[in-house]
């Protein structure tokens, strides 16, 4: 049987000197070294051989298994040059559908998906997922007011990107869901005859209720409610607009359609991510 420090395979009997990147205990015991860590000495016997890659490259997250030389940093840093320095907050895409990307009030990156595609991130980031259902449409009631439709439902959540990963977008119309890979945000219901839209239109003669408030923006607010004479208001962030004949509403991400003549549809979701 072979000693510690070397090993034989299943199929020979001659002890061979244990590889760097590996210890050996003993008989045909060939063990690689872990995730994250390196070996670069021949005829090691024991796990204690493998050291940590963050060792020899500060923030180092994995290394080439035997030589220690830094191939991955942690999240938050770049590998420049052999190190890993203090990355910026910046996610790296590339995006097949419509969007814009701006930068907020307080300096950080925020893109809009304005279509649906295909989303790959190209580097390892944290980031705010902020997703809105399409709108519910509004229905009109007669020749006059009607319900206002509930504007679309929102989805907040943080969000990990992994580098070369590709997501799907769903960007819902109307009375559609919206989705980011798994995740998603349901659609305004469709209004009803002079009462509001779940979750939030407006009933006859009745204003829409307010979507939600994100980074200084609203959306999802449920569409106006119409009604012979009076005027009813979409709630703020609503693309549904007032229901009365005389004064039809305009459309918005995510808001309820008015329940006025002509009865407006929901408008589209939207898919916003913003770095933390």
């Amino acid at each position: 049987q072979c000693q510690k420090g070397t090993y034989a395979t299943s199929t020979s009997s001659v002890c061979e000197q244990c590889p760097k990147g590996y210890y050996c205990t003993g008989g045909t015991n060939l063990t690689k070294c872990a995730d994250g860590t390196y070996n670069d000495l021949v005829g090691q016997s024991s796990s204690s051989a493998c050291k940590s890659c963050s060792g020899v490259v500060a923030n180092c997250k994995s290394c080439l298994l035997t030589t220690g030389q830094c191939s991955a940093c942690n999240d938050g840093y770049e590998l420049k040059n052999g190190v890993c320095e203090q990355g910026s907050n910046e996610l790296l895409f590339t995006y097949t559908g419509s969007y814009s990307e701006t930068v907020n009030a307080n300096g950080k990156q925020k893109i809009y998906l304005k279509s649906s595609g295909t989303f790959t991130s190209l580097n390892s980031k944290k980031m705010t997922l902020f997703l809105v259902g399409g709108g519910g449409n509004g229905v009109v009631h007669g020749t006059h007011g009607g319900g206002g439709g509930g504007g679309g439902y929102t989805n907040q959540t943080m969000f990990t990107f992994a580098t070369n990963k590709q997501y799907n977008v769903t960007i819902g119309a109307a009375m559609e869901k919206t989705y980011f890979g798994s995740i998603y945000a349901e659609a305004g219901q469709k209004g009803y005859m002079r009462n509001g839209g779940a979750p939030n239109g407006g009933g006859a003669c009745s204003d829409g209720e307010d979507g939600t408030q994100f980074d200084g923006e609203w959306f999802g607010g449920g569409g106006g409610g119409g009604d012979w004479g009076d005027w009813c208001w979409a709630g703020s962030g609503g693309l549904g607009g007032g229901g009365d004949e005389g004064r039809p509403g305009t459309e918005n991400t995510g808001g309820g359609g008015s329940g006025g003549p002509p009865a407006y549809s929901g408008g589209s979701g939207v898919v916003i991510i913003l770095a933390n």
